[in-house]
């Protein structure tokens, strides 16, 4: 990486660059993984508050 990256900034200096896409790898699997809970979550609350399923906007139905 470039020294001007910006992302290379964010990661304290000690931390090896192999260590660093580790744990930028863990960070976006537990990121996804709670992104995913947050929806169904929502979801179940809107149906039972609702009685419904919940109108997903913008997503594509196959």
């Amino acid at each position: 990486m470039k020294p001007s990256d910006p992302h290379r900034n964010l990661i304290a200096p000690i931390i090896q660059p192999n260590e660093a896409r580790k744990r930028m790898r863990k960070l976006e699997r537990a990121l996804d993984s709670a992104n995913e809970a947050v929806q169904i979550a929502r979801d179940e609350y809107h149906y039972l508050m609702y009685e419904r399923e919940r109108e997903r906007v913008g997503v594509n139905s196959c």
